[in-house]
C-alpha cells in the first residue's frame, strides 16, 4: 500500500466520519464486535438504532481478519460494543484506531465494555502461557450465561441513553422487557435442562464455564487444552472417548477440526453444537 493511498484513506474517513447513511436517519449507528452484543443492542434500542457485527456467529472471535469495510462503518458509527477482557485483543483495536471516530475510541461516550460489572470467572492468579490458552482478566465467554445478559444490556442501556438523551425512557422501557424475559426463559431452560445436572460433558474449547455454572453439568475435559491443536491432536483427544457414549461434546459452530461431515466424531459421543 502506497504512502499516497495512505494518505488519501486517511483522508477519506475523516470526510466521512460525521456523515450519516440515509437509511439511518435518526437512528443511532451501533457496531458490535460480535453477534450477540450485536443482539442485545437490538433489543434495548429497537426502531432507534442500526446494528451491525464485526464478526459473524460461524467465526472464532478470537480471530477476526480485518477488512476496510470494518473502518469504514466504524467510521460513522455513534457508538461501539466490544466484549472487553482480551477476547479481540487481536483486531478490535486496531480497527477501531484506524477509524479516527472519537466518540467510539475508549473512553468515548460511545465506547462501550459490555463486560463492565459482569461476575467473571477463571481469573488468573497468575500467568503461565504453559498453562494453554490463559485470558489475564477472567474467562472472557460471560455472555453464555443468559442472566449475565442483563447487565450486558445495561451497560449498553446507559450508553445509548447518554448519546440520545431523549429517548432515555424508551430505552429504559425496553430494558425492562429484555430482563423480564431472560428470567422468564431462564426458568424454562433451567427446568429443560434439569436432567443435565452433574452429567459429564467435555467441551472443544474452554469456552462454557459461565454456561455450566447456569445449567450444572460437569465439564471432564477439553478436546483443545493447549494451543495451537493440530488435526492430529484433537483426533486423539476424541479416540479416548470413543467409547463412552454417556458424554456430550460441546463445542462452537467455529471448531469442527477431526469431525466427520455430520458434525460427529467417529465412534464418538453425542455432539452439542
Amino acid at each position: 500500500m502506497t504512502s499516497k493511498f495512505v494518505k488519501f484513506l486517511y483522508c477519506l474517513l475523516v470526510m466521512v466520519a460525521p456523515l450519516r447513511s440515509a437509511a439511518a436517519g435518526d437512528k443511532l449507528i451501533v457496531v458490535s464486535s460480535i453477534p450477540t452484543l450485536k443482539s442485545i443492542v437490538e433489543l434495548v434500542g429497537r426502531d432507534k438504532v442500526e446494528s451491525f457485527a464485526i464478526a459473524t456467529g460461524y467465526q472464532n472471535p478470537h480471530f477476526v481478519d480485518p477488512k476496510p469495510s470494518f473502518i469504514m462503518k466504524l467510521s460513522k458509527a455513534d457508538g461501539f460494543v466490544t466484549s472487553g477482557l482480551d477476547l479481540e485483543i487481536g483486531w478490535a483495536s486496531s480497527l477501531i484506531q484506524s477509524s479516527r471516530n472519537a466518540k467510539i475510541q475508549p473512553g468515548g461516550d460511545g465506547y462501550v465494555d459490555a463486560s463492565r460489572g459482569v461476575p467473571l470467572l477463571q481469573v488468573p492468579s497468575s500467568i503461565d502461557r504453559a498453562q494453554g490458552d490463559i485470558h489475564i482478566y477472567g474467562n472472557p465467554h460471560y455472555w453464555l450465561d443468559p442472566l449475565r445478559g442483563k447487565q450486558i444490556a445495561q451497560n449498553i442501556f446507559e450508553t445509548l441513553a447518554k448519546l440520545s438523551p431523549e429517548n432515555r425512557d424508551y430505552f429504559a422501557a425496553n430494558l425492562a422487557a429484555f430482563d423480564k424475559e431472560i428470567d422468564t426463559r431462564t426458568a424454562a431452560w433451567e427446568k429443560a435442562l434439569e436432567p443435565l445436572k452433574g452429567q459429564p460433558v467435555i467441551a472443544y474449547h474452554n469456552e462454557w464455564p459461565y454456561l455450566e455454572e447456569r445449567f450444572k453439568f460437569v465439564v471432564v475435559d477439553f478436546l483443545e487444552p493447549k494451543p495451537p491443536a493440530g488435526e492430529g491432536d484433537i483426533r486423539g483427544e476424541i479416540e479416548k472417548y470413543t467409547d463412552h457414549h454417556q458424554f456430550t461434546l460441546l463445542h462452537h459452530r467455529s471448531r469442527r477440526t477431526g469431525f466427520t461431515s455430520d458434525g460427529r466424531p467417529p465412534g464418538g459421543p453425542r455432539v452439542v453444537g
